[in-house]
């Protein structure tokens, strides 16, 4: 019998300039006898797993809320969306929206994955890239997975059908031996480049991305050595440099920069491809409104004086025709402005995923939890600390000091990039630092639930302790 999968396939050009155009291509069947034979069908189904990750579901929108509010540092306004509200505040359980939205949209970017590794044919070296490049997103995806539900299911082929889809999770190390096999195959075959040479494949995965989502697994997993000497290989690359400043990052002109590892791709080439992050964050984005997500104030008071990075966080707003907007509830902050938007809630900003100061960092904690803060672990801190405006840290701490700090510059350069609840639960300090800001905490919100319609629809699925 002909096996027939249905997947959409979208000819993206992945382009961080506003003059690109990203056209689509109606949705496609793909055959046992129709794989992507051409280079032009294996470029067009990858480019449809890189589209899955802007989606709202996804990166656009979810992520973000997941790993930034269900944290320490971001909250959520009080006048706003009650089940959001809820989830600020660790009351809330299966049924949240969100943790489905999130669940779908994983599993899709997956299968979109997957039917790109299975099918694509070609004996070439932009055969090789494709896989390489949907193998790496499959490995990110699950690595979001993992960190957010423990055990998941692990899907490594397109389905055939509606038939056999109730599919039990499996332990999270299993995950992890798969997406850190794929990785090092990809790092080690070299079918991904240093850097793109035509303009048109800016934002595709790199070595360099391949690198750093790898040394963040092993991070996450307690494997230091294997951390830091990946670390170690984007820093000596020469491929990437700190941004002068630390607004150059966040710089719209700046997208895809020298500091920049891996970005999900935004623009308002059309309104569809646009980011919502301004609206998210900021006091407003096309005034006078403003969008859910606040910086909580002991976080803001943390910051040492003089620090540039704190700049960025505010509590009035002088708009373009010199009116003061004074900030509602609590601060907001800039990291995501675009002067020129394409929309109420779309602009033109990146989502990054990684860039050079997270990988210091993650140098800087392997290296400190191997051999103690040595010379290269105080250098790795102070080059970022130093483009922040404030003094090196202070010589003679002891491991555990130095972890705690390390912990408080992620802190500080990396807030409401994504990765403030992963870094909590990875340093053992996610109950009691939410505690400390108000939030009663249980051992059980760790992980999240798994979600109440996946259950629902998956016989085969079992939900985590405690919900």
């Amino acid at each position: 019998m002909m096996k027939y999968i249905l997947i959409p396939i979208f000819l993206l050009t992945l382009l961080a300039s506003c003059e690109s155009n990203l056209e689509e291509e109606p949705f496609s069947f793909i055959t046992n006898e129709n794989f992507f034979n051409t280079e032009e069908d294996a470029i067009s189904g990858v480019n449809a797993v890189y589209a899955n990750l802007r989606e709202d579901e996804y990166y656009g929108d979810t992520y973000v809320t997941l790993s930034e509010l269900g944290a320490d540092i971001i909250e959520y306004r009080d006048d706003g969306d009650a089940e959001f509200i809820g989830f600020d505040k660790n009351q809330f359980g299966s049924a949240f929206s969100p943790l489905n939205d999130f669940w779908t949209a994983a599993y899709s970017t997956i299968n979109r994955a997957n039917t790109v590794i299975v099918n694509t044919t070609l004996d070439s070296d932009i055969g090789d890239r494709v896989i390489a490049e949907a193998k790496f997103l499959r490995a990110l995806t699950y690595f979001n997975l993992v960190r957010a539900f423990g055990d998941v299911p692990l899907v490594l082929t397109p389905p055939e059908g509606i038939d056999n889809l109730a599919i039990p999770r499996v332990e999270s190390s299993q995950i992890y031996d798969q997406i850190i096999g794929d990785l090092n195959e990809i790092i080690d075959d070299g079918g991904l480049p240093e850097t793109y040479e035509n303009s048109s494949d800016i934002g595709r995965a790199t070595i360099g991305a391949a690198q750093a989502l790898l040394a963040k697994i092993h991070l996450t997993l307690g494997n230091y050595q294997e951390a830091r000497n990946l670390a170690q290989q984007i820093i000596s690359s020469g491929n990437y440099q700190l941004f002068e400043t630390y607004t150059d990052v966040f710089d719209l002109a700046n997208e895809n920069g020298t500091e920049h590892i891996f970005s999900i791709q935004y623009s308002c080439v059309e309104p569809q491809f646009a980011s919502g992050y301004a609206q998210s964050f900021a006091v407003d984005f096309l005034y006078p409104g403003f969008g859910g997500l606040m910086v909580n104030e002991d976080f803001v008071a943390s910051f040492n004086d003089n620090d540039v990075r704190s700049e960025l966080i505010y509590t009035e707003k002088i708009t373009a025709s010199g009116d003061t907007l004074l900030v509602k509830q609590k601060p907001r902050h800039d990291k995501f402005l675009d002067l020129s938007p394409c929309g109420n809630s779309a602009a033109n900003n990146n989502w990054i995923v990684y860039r050079l100061a997270d990988i210091l960092l993650i140098f800087a904690e392997a290296e400190n939890e191997l051999s103690g803060p040595n010379s290269a672990v105080y250098d790795a801190v102070n080059q970022i600390r130093e483009r922040a405006g404030i003094d090196p840290l202070a010589p003679g701490l002891s491991t555990e000091a130095f972890k705690e700090a390390i912990l408080q510059e992620r802190a500080w350069e990396l807030y409401s990039e994504g990765h403030r609840r992963w870094d909590l639960l990875r340093t053992g300090r996610y109950i009691q630092q939410m505690e400390s800001t108000g939030i009663p905490t249980e051992s059980k919100y760790v992980l999240f639930p798994i979600p109440l319609p996946e259950l629902d629809a998956n016989r085969e699925l079992t939900q985590n302790d405690g919900y």
